[in-house]
């Protein structure tokens, strides 16, 4: 069975808790670069340091690459953004890369 090649995104839209959206503006630069070559999907959860980020949509969807002339929105939540389980929905007390309730891998990029 072939594997299907993974494509360049050309856009990347990005959601952060409005608690954390200062310290990623503070480290603008260094979040864009940890962030170019990474593979991501739509809700997976991408974590740069202690900030937690929530991949809303990628075009073309599913799973992309970032590349240098990917564009990548990042838009503000106003509630908090907790990491949560994919398999029973638990919202996670800390960022985690197993299920505190489950068990289950929890689908992190890590920056």
């Amino acid at each position: 069975m072939q594997q299907a090649q993974i494509q360049t995104g050309k856009k990347v839209a990005l959601r952060v808790g409005q608690d954390d959206a200062s310290k990623l503006r503070e480290n603008t630069q260094d979040f864009f670069n940890a962030l170019r070559g990474k593979t991501v999907k739509p809700d997976d959860q991408v974590l740069f340091g202690d900030v937690l980020l929530w991949v809303e949509a990628t075009k073309p969807k599913g799973v992309v690459a970032i590349g240098r002339d990917t564009k990548v929105k990042v838009a503000i939540s106003k509630k908090e953004l907790r990491q949560s389980c994919p398999s029973c929905g638990q919202a996670q007390d800390e960022h985690r890369r197993e299920c505190a309730g489950c068990g289950a891998d929890l689908q992190v990029v890590s920056l």
